[in-house]
């Protein structure tokens, strides 16, 4: 996230918002600088796609957790 959503063509908009970060950073910059584009729709996007890809994480770790050790 180097330059702004502002700077991203609507059309293309979307798929910068999937990346969970996209929220946050927009945040932080409305908050230091007045200038982002931060709504509660790309927060709670950026909320829901966080929360997936933790229990993706943890769902893959426990059952590679078993017999990982063997195969290192």
């Amino acid at each position: 996230m180097i330059y702004p959503l502002s700077k991203i063509p609507p059309h293309w908009r979307w798929l910068s918002e999937l990346n969970p970060m996209t929220a946050v950073v927009e945040a932080l910059r409305e908050a230091f600088l007045g200038a982002g584009q931060v709504t509660p729709a790309s927060y709670s996007l950026s909320l829901l796609l966080s929360l997936a890809i933790l229990l993706t994480g943890i769902l893959l770790y426990q059952r590679m957790a078993r017999t990982f050790v063997d195969v290192i």
